[in-house]
C-alpha cells in the first residue's frame, strides 16, 4: 500500500509540475511524512526531483549559460548544507509547522506577488536567492521559487531562464543526496521507494505537458495554491 501511496504522490506532483513549471516537492512535501518521516520524504523527493531536471537541463543544454550559474550554485550548496543540518537537528514536530507555514507563505506569493517582486540580474542577487533556495531546499526540497525569480530577471529568454533553472537544481539535488548519504538517510528501503517515485515522476511529467497544452493555467494555479494553503494548515494544526 504505501509503495502505490508514494507513486501516486509523485505522479500527480509531477503532473503539477509538467503544467505549472513548479509543484512536484511542494506537493509531495506535506503528504509523503503520512506514513513516513520527514527526513525519508525529503530523500525520496530529491532522488525524485534530480532525475526530473537532469532530464530537463540535457533537452536544453544549448541555452545553458555557466557564468550565470556560478554565484547562484556556490551560494546554493552552502545553503543545503545549512538546510540538511537544520532537518538532521531540529525535531520533526518543528519542522511540520514550519513546512506548514512556508507552504502558506508560498501560496500566497505565486497568487499574489510573482509578477510584482521586481530584482535585478547582479551576482549579488544571485548569491542570495542561491543562499534563500539552498537553505530551504535542504529542509523541505522546496527551493525553486528563489531562484526562479532570479533567473527570470537575469537571462534574455525563456529557454534559457528554464535551462540554467534545471541546471541549478540539478547541482542542488545531487549535493543534498551526498549530505544524506553522509547523515545515513539512504538505505535499501528509501532507495526502492525512491524508485517507486522516480517511475510516477517521469510518467507524471508527459502526462502534465500533453495537459499543459489543454488546460487554463490560471484556473489550475488557483486550485493549487488553495491545496498549498490547505496542506499547510494541516501541517500546522497536526505537529
Amino acid at each position: 500500500m504505501s509503495l502505490l501511496y508514494v507513486f501516486l504522490i509523485f505522479l500527480l506532483g509531477s503532473v503539477i509540475q509538467g503544467i505549472a513549471g513548479f509543484g512536484l516537492a511542494i506537493f509531495a512535501m506535506p503528504l509523503l511524512p503520512f506514513i513516513m518521516p520527514l527526513k525519508t520524504a525529503a530523500v525520496l523527493v530529491v532522488f525524485a526531483s534530480f532525475f526530473i531536471a537532469v532530464q530537463v537541463a540535457l533537452q536544453l543544454r544549448k541555452h545553458i549559460n555557466i557564468k550565470l550559474l556560478v554565484f547562484p550554485v556556490i551560494a546554493l550548496l552552502i545553503g543545503r548544507i545549512v538546510g540538511v543540518h537544520v532537518l538532521m537537528s531540529y525535531k520533526e514536530s518543528i519542522l511540520k509547522v514550519l513546512l506548514g507555514y512556508t507552504l502558506i507563505l508560498l501560496s500566497i506569493y505565486f497568487a499574489f506577488y510573482k509578477n510584482k517582486i521586481s530584482i535585478k540580474g547582479s551576482n549579488r542577487n544571485g548569491a542570495i536567492a542561491g543562499l534563500i533556495s539552498g537553505v530551504t531546499g535542504g529542509i523541505f526540497n522546496i527551493g525553486g521559487p528563489p531562484l526562479s525569480i532570479y533567473y527570470l530577471v537575469a537571462t534574455e529568454e525563456k529557454m534559457e531562464y528554464n535551462a540554467n533553472l534545471q541546471v541549478t537544481l540539478v547541482f542542488s539535488a545531487v549535493f543534498s543526496i551526498i549530505l544524506h548519504f553522509l547523515y545515513g538517510n539512504v538505505n535499501v528501503e528509501t532507495l526502492k521507494l525512491s524508485s517507486v517515485g522516480i517511475i510516477g515522476a517521469t510518467l507524471g511529467c508527459y502526462i502534465g505537458l500533453a495537459i499543459f497544452k489543454k488546460l487554463n493555467s490560471n484556473m489550475l494555479s488557483k486550485i493549487i495554491y488553495t491545496f498549498m494553503i490547505i496542506m499547510g494548515i494541516i501541517m500546522i494544526i497536526q505537529r
